[in-house]
């Protein structure tokens, strides 16, 4: 069987890009890894580049790669990931951000968790200081939040509201009659 028969393929017009992309470079390292295994890094660019079919070729040709970097599997894959990859919108992500709210329920170390993941794509320059904003701004309880905006600092703050969420669970059984 030829090397090529099941070679990899990108539908360029597919909505998700990014996902469609990593499925491709999957298929491609699989190829790269069994029947291709001695193909040199300038051939599997080549490989790449046949399979990424024409419209992969005219994108490629938009970049003006220099000769080694086109030739290199690090590079070339790396500038197709970045085309790829899905736009940020910092003004959306932020919006999500400072709408997030602690729902009832929710253990606060879970609130917490999000709001740290939501925070890495809004480019914020102190994520931390907003992370310890939004959990003051947007925690369950009141008695915490008291006790939050007198805290001094942002990591006595995230301790403190990390303290009470992993007690929660302890007062309620205690409460229980």
């Amino acid at each position: 069987m030829s090397a090529t028969q099941n070679h990899p393929q990108i539908d360029w017009a597919k909505k998700d890009l990014h996902a469609e992309w990593k499925k491709f470079r999957q298929h491609a390292d699989l190829m790269f890894a069994g029947p291709l295994k001695k193909a040199t890094d300038s051939e599997k660019c080549a490989y790449l580049l046949i399979w990424a079919g024409e419209k992969g070729r005219d994108i490629f040709n938009s970049w003006g790669m220099s000769e080694e970097h086109s030739q290199s599997m690090t590079h070339l894959c790396a500038q197709f990931e970045k085309y790829t990859a899905p736009k940020k919108n910092n003004l959306f992500t932020r919006y999500m951000f400072q709408e997030r709210k602690q729902q009832q329920g929710e253990p606060l170390e879970s609130y917490i968790t999000d709001l740290r993941n939501l925070v890495k794509d809004c480019g914020y320059d102190k994520p931390e200081e907003m992370v310890r904003d939004r959990i003051v701004c947007g925690i369950q309880s009141q008695e915490v939040r008291e006790k939050l905006l007198t805290a001094l600092t942002e990591k006595k703050a995230l301790w403190r509201a990390s303290q009470r969420g992993r007690s929660e669970p302890r007062c309620e059984v205690a409460a229980r009659p």
